[in-house]
């Protein structure tokens, strides 16, 4: 059985293991930051990185529109 998920670096696919438990645990982080990074965002306070919450693989030009 394969894990599919895109981690910034295109699609990758590995076996049901560890690597794959890993890699949507790192995609599922990012959901949560993103939800972490709107609110804060609400709230006016400024994150020192503009990036936060983005998928790596968010265009430049959406994450510069914030």
């Amino acid at each position: 059985m394969l894990v599919t998920d895109d981690l910034g670096l295109g699609v990758k696919s590995v076996n049901y293991t560890l690597a794959a438990i890993l890699m949507q645990a790192h995609s599922h982080a990012i959901h949560h930051f993103a939800s972490i990074g709107y609110i804060i965002y609400q709230l006016g306070i400024e994150l020192p990185d503009a990036d936060f919450g983005f998928n790596p693989t968010t265009p430049k030009a959406t994450v510069e529109k914030r």
